[in-house]
């Protein structure tokens, strides 16, 4: 018994409508698939007719995976379409960082195949191609496939990015009189020659024509025996994402039942797909074209009414897998082999199948170019289980593999197995060109030692075709971003992606990035290195490591990575001071103890540092200043410098500093960053009941001012929505001023 779906009867759909005309600013959100996909764009091209251009894109959407590369075939009838043009877009990887080893002759297939050169991979989407075709002379009316085959996509790691969904597109010429009035159809009308196992897609296209349209209802009914529904999405097109209430049940019953009404009155006349379905054939189902039904189709316009005169038309699938060729057959496998340069090896084997036909004996030659091709091995295989191997068996070395194999089992039987696998080798200079695997002289003998007739025979072949592409130079040690120690010595490891083992040299190079934007603009020059690289003497920062190979033929390829030299890789906390004006301080007691300002800060002559004691309402300046933790410092340096900071962990009782009425310099007292509401609160400035000890926390408003441009910024603990900055920054210094004395708590390490 079927299971009861929540469907709408006619009268729940009138209901539904009248709730949508007293709530029509509601708005309900679709969420759809995710996970990577490449489409056409748009899916069909519709209404062409003979002599028309129309142009359509290859969009490609990693997700959220690494995109690396992306290899797909874009197949046509080539007597339907001809390709006026093909440009393969920069939008996944950008200009001039990829490797573009496409083919796009216009021969029915356009082979798009690029790899990007630009190191560290990240998610893309964007157009891969964009191809203008015209429609040929003669067409007839049809919907013509533009299908995507053979599509992969590649991670960081060239593993295939997995879940990737395909959808092909179409182009539909109509040149006829277009159908009066409003139409429901399923599109395309006839998919053809699906196999068990394989997928195919259709969607329910929707024209209203001229009625204004409100709602859709129907059903989409199929065979579940013949069918599965691997999914189903309700589509935006017709009233807008969000514009929509959807009661639509998509289970995979045998019937989708499809059910929208637009919340976003005016309504007015809509064509677009209210539903894709993605259908597989299920195992066993036999050659047969089957019915998708549009059933119980009604369109509401406006005032809730049926629109009239909705002509509907109806979809099917075939199922046409053909019989396999009868009878025994010999053939090579694969039947042809790819993309070989010089110096590659590749595998074939010769396969055997006697059909019914008891086997005995199997004797063959497999010919070869000696001048493009050489045989490194041959194996024999099971195809018997005990045989005897025929005297001279083997490859003369000339271009001719002769084999023959008889059985010894005494009784004979239908054989169908491997005979013999061959390893070829292509030969240094071999030019590009497709080369014959020919199987000549072949016999299979039956039980009674006669010829077993009407042996099909098909051959293979090997085509050479070598595109030396440039290095692809990938640093994958240290990585992208590593923090370095200085005084290290750093191992820098780099690989050629290129996969053709044809690398001369490899030049690895240091760039000082001052400005630390990874981009070598400093005006400083690159300093070749060898590996491990040597950091001592290297003033802290940022730094760029390019790596440049070369190849046997001098083509070039580079990778550049960024990474960051530290002033200490042992220090409790790092101070960082700006050239310029600085307003800094410590967030713990420190080591040693009782160091002052000139020692600490590194201070040279030009330089300086003071720090305002408000107990005597006076200043201390340079090495008259014992930098402690709670207080803050004026710091002006001519050079930025890196301080690092090592905490005093015999330290147990925290440390206190004695705050006046009126300005205070005081330091964050922590080296992690704490909003001001909680720094207040921590040391008592703010007493979260009562009052405001501190009215005003002033900074400097960014580290390394000019003495000419010195600016604070200030918060308000009383009034933080005019306040110019919420957070206590570890290191930073501060003005308070407060309306009592107190006594400010610090911490220890």
């Amino acid at each position: 018994m079927k299971t009861m779906k929540a469907r709408m009867t006619g009268a729940g759909f009138a209901a539904l409508l009248l709730i949508f005309s007293l709530f029509a600013t509601i708005s309900v959100s679709t969420v759809t698939a995710a996970g990577p996909e490449v489409y056409v764009n748009p899916a069909l091209t519709e209404d062409l007719c003979p002599g028309d251009t129309f142009t359509v894109t290859v969009e490609v959407d990693s997700d959220t995976f690494n995109l690396r590369a992306v290899q797909l075939d874009l197949v046509y009838d080539t007597t339907k379409f001809q390709v006026n043009g093909a440009t393969v877009e920069d939008d996944l990887f950008g200009a001039g960082n990829y490797l573009d080893l496409s083919d796009l002759t216009d021969d029915g297939e356009l082979n798009l195949a690029i790899a990007s050169t630009n190191p560290p991979y990240g998610p893309e989407s964007g157009t891969l191609v964009t191809v203008e075709f015209e429609v040929k002379a003669g067409v007839p009316d049809n919907t013509y496939a533009l299908d995507l085959q053979n599509v992969v996509l590649k991670d960081e790691n060239n593993d295939d990015i997995p879940g990737v969904t395909v959808t092909d597109g179409a182009a539909e010429v109509d040149c006829g009189a277009p159908p009066a009035g409003p139409e429901v159809y399923v599109n395309p009308a006839l998919t053809e020659d699906l196999c068990p196992g394989d997928t195919f897609t259709v969607t329910v296209e929707v024209d209203s024509d001229t009625f204004n349209l409100r709602a859709v209802q129907l059903d989409l009914v199929y065979d579940t025996t013949k069918f599965q529904v691997n999914g189903a999405t309700v589509e935006d097109d017709l009233f807008g994402a969000g514009n929509y209430l959807d009661l639509s049940d998509l289970t995979d019953d045998g019937e989708l039942n499809l059910a929208i009404a637009s919340t976003n009155p005016p309504y007015g006349p809509e064509s677009g797909t209210l539903v894709t379905v993605e259908f597989e054939v299920k195992a066993g189902v036999p050659d047969n074209t089957y019915a998708l039904d549009l059933q119980n189709v009604v369109l509401k316009d406006e005032n809730n009414d049926d629109i009239p005169g909705v002509t509907v038309t109806d979809g099917a699938a075939e199922v046409d897998c053909g019989a396999p060729p009868a009878g025994p057959e010999v053939y090579v496998n694969p039947a042809l082999t790819e993309d070989l340069c010089p110096g590659d090896t590749f595998t074939v084997t010769v396969e055997v199948d006697s059909d019914t036909f008891n086997l005995r004996a199997v004797q063959l030659d497999l010919v070869y170019n000696p001048a493009v091709l050489q045989v490194n091995t041959i194996t024999e295989n099971g195809l018997f289980a005990t045989y005897l191997t025929e005297p001279g068996s083997g490859d003369d070395g000339a271009g001719t593999i002769h084999y023959g194999m008889s059985s010894t089992e005494g009784t004979y039987t239908p054989s169908a197995g491997t005979f013999i696998t061959v390893e070829f080798e292509v030969l240094p200079g071999a030019p590009d060109a497709t080369y014959a695997l020919d199987l000549q002289n072949v016999v299979l003998k039956d039980e009674n030692n006669d010829d077993i007739p009407g042996v099909t025979v098909t051959d293979g072949a090997a085509e050479v075709y070598c595109v030396d592409n440039p290095p692809i130079p990938d640093i994958t040690e240290p990585a992208d971003g590593a923090e370095l120690c200085p005084d290290d010595q750093v191992t820098i490891s780099v690989v050629d992606l290129s996969g053709e083992g044809d690398i001369v040299s490899t030049v690895i190079e240091y760039y000082y990035d001052a400005d630390c934007n990874g981009v070598a603009d400093d005006g400083n020059s690159w300093i070749e290195i060898t590996s491990p690289w040597n950091t001592t003497g290297l003033d802290p920062g940022c730094y760029l490591i390019r790596a440049t190979m070369e190849d046997d033929i001098g083509q070039t390829g580079e990778d550049q990575i960024g990474v960051e030299i530290l002033p200490c890789c042992d220090a409790d906390f790092v101070l960082y001071l700006e050239a310029g004006w600085n307003l800094v301080s410590v967030p713990k007691p420190i080591l040693p103890f009782g160091v002052n300002a000139t020692t600490l800060f590194d201070l040279v002559p030009g330089e300086t540092a003071s720090y305002y004691d408000a107990s005597t309402a006076s200043w201390i300046n340079d090495g008259d200043i014992i930098v402690a933790p709670c207080q803050g410092y004026w710091v002006y340096k001519v050079a930025p410098e890196a301080i690092c900071i090592y905490y005093d962990r015999s330290v147990l009782i925290p440390p206190v500093q004695e705050l006046y009425q009126g300005w205070n310099m005081i330091g964050h007292i922590d080296d992690t960053v704490w909003s001001v509401e909680d720094f207040v609160v921590a040391t008592g400035l703010s007493n979260v009941c009562c009052e405001d000890k501190a009215t005003m926390i002033a900074t400097l408003e960014e580290q390394g001012m000019s003495p000419t441009d010195v600016r604070l910024v200030y918060n308000y603990p009383a009034a933080p929505g005019i306040s110019e900055f919420d957070s206590m920054t570890p290191g930073y210094g501060y003005w308070a001023f407060l309306t009592e004395e107190h006594l400010m708590p610090g911490t220890t390490a």
